[in-house]
């Protein structure tokens, strides 16, 4: 999977209008001073993968300095090709000293707009009154919580006109959604932006919003998209959905969160670091790129 720079310029969107548009300056400076795919690594660590240390900077001053510092490092922790498969271990060790919910990923996000609008769509309603989350790994094995879904209060597989549609081939289509558009487009950044603008959106602004995103589970030693309450503080609290699944449902659940924790497994080890770590890691990276 690639990056997305319609991300990158989502993000610093939203931060221009904090400090008058310097950091978009930088931004746009930085992309146009080196190689495009290189200027994207250093911005964005993968598409759907976002960790929101950029967002998390318009919170706390004090990760300013920390996240310019870590852009570098976090190289060696999200690799490209895998940045969904591969963040689940990162973020759950990588900087210990962030207050929890301050490093998430964006999850399911864009799986569940997409599925809601198809839904709506189908269904003549409009997409903010449909409430159905994509759940588990942003991937092959995601699935769609069907179950709990509901319109207007009416549970959603109860709802007028849901029988005539061929819900497992609409899950499928969701979550193959972005190789269509590739096939079309060669790249799939206005969605992801559209999608990250909604989470910033729900920190800048408190709005407590319930958004599937990429968070540690509770019970498992891995991260997946889980309803979670998303304000201010970050990924906030985390909604424990399986116990509510139906049968099928929660073994989808467990199969991805299995699939997930091998790969996290296959990961080679990280140590806990420090802010003072990654400040000399991240200086001695520069360093060696500029000389």
């Amino acid at each position: 999977m690639g990056y997305s720079f319609g991300t990158a310029i989502c993000l610093a969107l939203v931060r221009s209008t904090i400090d008058d548009g310097a950091w978009f300056a930088s931004v746009l400076q930085a992309a146009s001073s080196v190689p495009y795919h290189q200027a994207i690594k250093a911005l964005v660590f993968g598409a759907f993968e976002v960790a929101f240390l950029f967002v998390w900077r318009l919170v706390s001053a004090e990760l300013r300095e920390l996240d310019a510092a870590l852009r570098p490092h976090l190289a060696d922790y999200f690799p490209p090709g895998q940045p969904s498969k591969t963040g689940c271990a990162a973020r759950a060790k990588l900087l210990p000293d962030l207050p929890e919910g301050a490093i998430f990923g964006s999850g399911t996000v864009l799986d569940t707009m997409r599925l809601r609008v198809e839904l709506g769509h189908r269904l003549g309603v409009h997409a903010s009154d449909v409430h159905v989350n994509v759940l588990g790994e942003h991937g092959d094995s995601q699935f769609s919580a069907y179950s709990v879904g509901n319109i207007g209060g009416r549970p959603l597989l109860e709802f007028p006109g849901v029988k005539a549609i061929n819900l497992e081939k609409l899950e499928y289509d969701v979550g193959h959604k972005a190789y269509e558009i590739i096939n079309r487009k060669k790249y799939t950044a206005y969605g992801v932006a559209n999608a990250t603008a909604t989470i910033v959106d729900a920190i800048l602004f408190d709005r407590k919003a319930v958004l599937p995103v990429s968070v540690k589970d509770p019970t498992r030693e891995c991260f997946l998209s889980i309803p979670t309450v998303v304000g201010v503080q970050g990924a906030e609290t985390v909604l424990e959905i399986r116990p509510h699944l139906n049968y099928a449902e929660a073994q989808k659940y467990d199969a991805t969160a299995d699939t997930l924790e091998h790969m996290c497994a296959q990961l080679p080890p990280v140590g806990p670091m420090t802010r003072t770590d990654a400040l000399d890691a991240g200086a001695a990276r520069k360093e060696a790129y500029d000389p």
